[in-house]
């Protein structure tokens, strides 16, 4: 990590995915705003697949529910 003019600026993958700084954000996967897209679905499996996977790294105050990640088991 280098600092400079009170930033700090990542310089290495793992400065990029510190747990601590990093954050998944998901926008627009509405229903209505999927069904237009043509392979929405396939998306919406792919955004599903990512969040379960950073719900089980990174804590978070709305993580994926048990349905949609059955596998994913987080301690709070």
């Amino acid at each position: 990590m280098q600092r400079a003019f009170g930033l700090e600026i990542p310089l290495t993958l793992e400065d990029i995915c510190d747990p601590t700084r990093l954050a998944l954000v998901v926008y627009d996967m509405q229903v209505g705003i999927v069904k237009q897209i043509d392979n929405g679905r396939q998306i919406t499996e792919k955004v599903v697949q990512v969040a379960c996977a950073s719900a089980d790294v990174i804590p978070s105050d709305r993580p994926p529910t048990p349905h949609q990640c059955p596998n994913v088991t987080r301690g709070q």
